[in-house]
């Protein structure tokens, strides 16, 4: 959650009828995903000088995000939490369950 230029953790919730505790409740984004770039020098993944990439997932059903979600996105984004923030949804194109990323800009 992000209130005044900075960032607030997520809380569990103990949740009675069940009688379980709820972790990650209002989390964004849903998933959070790395990737490795080489090194440009010595073509290693190991390397020290190699890049990381933070990406951040969100799963949105009709792939849209709301005004709060978006204002989280460009602030997440502005301040080089995440490299990148993509949208996902799913469609059905014959009966097979097709994913679709969309880049957030």
């Amino acid at each position: 959650m992000v209130r005044k230029g900075k960032i607030i953790p997520a809380k569990a919730k103990w949740n009675n009828f069940t009688k379980t505790m709820m972790m990650g409740k209002g989390g964004f984004p849903d998933f959070i995903a790395f990737k490795h770039k080489p090194c440009w020098y010595c073509k290693k993944f190991d390397c020290r000088d190699s890049e990381k990439e933070i990406i951040g997932v969100e799963c949105k059903i009709n792939g849209r995000l709301d005004k709060k979600e978006r204002a989280k996105c460009q602030w997440l984004i502005e301040n080089n939490i995440f490299s990148s923030i993509r949208v996902v949804r799913k469609t059905k194109v014959k009966n097979r369950i097709v994913i679709e990323y969309k880049e957030f800009e």
